[in-house]
């Protein structure tokens, strides 16, 4: 990469990214290889319906780590904690409107909607920033009304209530 286009602000900035099963998903190799390029540490979870579409080996090859599967396939039993300690900013894309109605509605029921739901950090689904509910438990979402904050559908935002 030529010198003028590296941006140094961005070393030692960490992202997770959150892939979801959509056609789309291979594109995410290319936005991890470009985060990598200026400097980003970056993390992934790919979710069942997304490892259709890509591996998780095409990710390690380019350099991200870690990278997260399903619910309690690790040895850590709170790895759904991790990027919202570790990362910066947490990328959902593509953003399935499957991820986007769990998030609406406040279930983890899968590593990435876990993930979400505890991150602290600003959240990208789509093309649109989303702040998601703050939960009220060690970062589980204890009410779906905390969760209305979250996207009601791609490409809206709703600020909705408060903690």
């Amino acid at each position: 990469m030529e010198a003028h286009l590296r941006f140094h602000t961005f070393a030692g900035k960490r992202l997770h990214l959150g892939v979801c099963g959509s056609v789309a998903a291979f594109r995410t190799a290319e936005l991890v290889r470009r985060w990598r390029e200026i400097g980003l540490s970056v993390g992934a979870t790919l979710t069942k319906a997304a490892r259709n579409f890509i591996t998780p080996l095409t990710f390690e090859s380019l350099g991200a780590a870690p990278i997260y599967g399903d619910m309690f396939s690790g040895e850590a039993p709170f790895e759904h904690l991790e990027p919202g300690q570790t990362a910066h900013a947490l990328i959902i894309a593509p953003a399935s409107a499957d991820m986007l109605a769990r998030l609406a509605a406040g279930r983890a029921d899968d590593m990435l909607s876990a993930q979400a739901l505890a991150f602290d950090g600003p959240i990208v689904a789509g093309h649109e920033p989303a702040d998601v509910a703050k939960p009220g438990h060690t970062g589980q979402c204890g009410h779906s009304a905390r969760s209305r904050r979250v996207l009601r559908g791609a490409g809206k935002r709703q600020n909705g209530l408060q903690r």
